[in-house]
């Protein structure tokens, strides 16, 4: 076996006796970097993830189907997933909880949580126009 590549942006393992034609290698390696620099971050509240059921038909990206092994969030770093939501079924969209806003002062935020003053149910907001989801 050989390896090739020290010190560039490339391996190169040939082996005439583990490889062969349709081989499928996965490699987990530590990279060191040294021209790090820090990247600023902005906090998308609430941010909502549709994820298509016909998508394999259709030729979805990956993670964007149903029919996928994994879905993507379409996010880098995500640090809370507040629910998972699925449609009745294959032919209707997943529909978010909603409500009404009636007698209420002020303005609702994306991300917000309110509490019902009778139920005292809580909710966080997704959309904040009426009806709320």
């Amino acid at each position: 076996m050989s390896f090739s590549g020290a010190g560039t942006n490339q391996l190169t393992i040939t082996s005439a006796s583990l490889f062969g034609n349709g081989c499928k290698a996965k490699l987990l390696a530590t990279v060191t970097r040294t021209n790090v620099n820090e990247k600023p971050k902005t906090n998308n509240r609430c941010h909502l993830v549709s994820v298509d059921n016909d998508g394999v038909a259709s030729g979805a990206e990956y993670g964007t189907s149903a029919h996928h092994k994994e879905i993507s969030l379409g996010k880098g770093d995500v640090h809370k997933i507040r629910a998972v939501y699925m449609s009745a079924d294959d032919s209707t969209d997943v529909t978010l909880p909603s409500w009404t806003v009636t007698g209420a002062t002020g303005t609702f935020t994306k991300g917000e949580t309110v509490t019902g003053a009778t139920s005292g149910a809580k909710a966080t907001i997704v959309n904040p126009i009426s009806p709320i989801t």
